[in-house]
């Protein structure tokens, strides 16, 4: 993770889909159009999965925590892997 916060986002057919990494509060969050739809607390490294939906389509969010290397985030839409750019 960066210092505070990484930001890997993704537009879907006019939809903003972004996964947020906050060191601070030690948590991934999965935001759709602004709002959250899932989130988990990421203490330890580990993978996460956070499930959500964008009408009707399934969108899935995997994020390898691994803290001193930095997270691997992938997002699939629809069962299609989906490119994410990242912030910091």
């Amino acid at each position: 993770m960066g210092m505070l916060e990484d930001r890997h986002t993704h537009t879907h057919q006019g939809h903003r889909i972004e996964v947020v990494e906050n060191a601070v509060a030690k948590r991934v969050t999965l935001l759709i159009d602004g709002r959250e739809v899932a989130s988990e607390s990421c203490m330890l490294p580990q993978e996460i999965t956070l499930d959500g939906a964008i009408d009707d389509a399934p969108v899935q969010a995997k994020i390898v925590i691994r803290f001193l290397r930095g997270s691997v985030v992938t997002l699939e839409i629809d069962g299609t892997p989906t490119p994410l750019l990242k912030s910091e």
